[in-house]
Formats: structure tokens, sequence, C-alpha cells
């Protein structure tokens, strides 16, 4: 997913809320590359990160997930 698309995905997500996208990339001297994709959002407020943006929005869905509702012991 490009940049551009994972700004579109969060804007239909979140909305107007406050949110923003972070990419990072690091090489590293022998030669191996990571990146970093990150999603902040104010509700549910956090930071979500995978290293990409599916694992990201993923990270997402699951705070955005309804809670269990905990049953009441008798």
């Amino acid at each position: 997913m490009k940049f551009i698309d994972a700004e579109k995905k969060l804007k239909r997500i979140a909305g107007n809320k406050y949110r923003s996208l972070e990419y990072d990339k690091t090489y590293n001297e022998d030669g191996t590359v990571k990146t970093k994709c990150s999603i902040y959002v104010k509700d549910p407020q956090g930071f979500y990160s995978g290293h990409d943006w599916k694992e990201a929005f993923a990270e997402l869905r699951k705070a955005m997930a309804p809670k269990p509702i905990e049953e009441i012991p008798e």
C-alpha cells in the first residue's frame, strides 16, 4: 500500500478526528533494511504500527473492535 492510499484509508476510518501517519525506513550497515509504518488516532487513542501498512491497520482494527461484555458472577 502506498502512503497516499494509507492516508485515504485512515481518513475513511477516522473521519475528521486528529490523526497522524509515519513511515520510517532504516538502512543498516550490514545491508538490511527495516521499515516501520505507524498510525496515530485520537480515538481510540494511541499508536498502532507494523512492518507495513497492512499490519498497522490490523492493529488499529483490533483497538477499535468492541470490547467483550464481561458476565457478572451470580
